[in-house]
């Protein structure tokens, strides 16, 4: 019951100490730890990875067309391009 409560797949008690656990909290009547392991699926991933990618490239190529057009700076208030400036500059690193 505590599984389904807690949605985990397993529940198990430790008879020793978990403060040196990474994900553990420890405290004064009890010390728990959580075990993360989620299956990777690395097909699906690079496909995210490769979208998200593909979405910050167009964004990057937007706020260099803003950046290159004369008008849009002459307009603008410095603030905002300082930003789109500054947005490219860490998208590149």
């Amino acid at each position: 019951m505590l599984e389904k409560l807690a949605n985990v797949s397993e529940v198990s008690f430790a008879r020793e100490s978990l403060s040196n656990h990474p994900g553990s909290r420890t405290t004064a009547q009890f010390e728990v730890a959580v075990i993360y392991e989620r299956k990777v699926d690395i097909v699906a991933e690079r496909e995210r990875l490769q979208k998200e990618l593909g979405k910050m490239e167009s964004e990057l190529a937007g706020k260099e067309k803003q950046l290159a057009n004369q008008a849009f700076i002459g307009k603008a208030q410095p603030m905002l391009w300082r930003e789109c400036a500054s947005a490219r500059l860490s998208w590149k690193s």
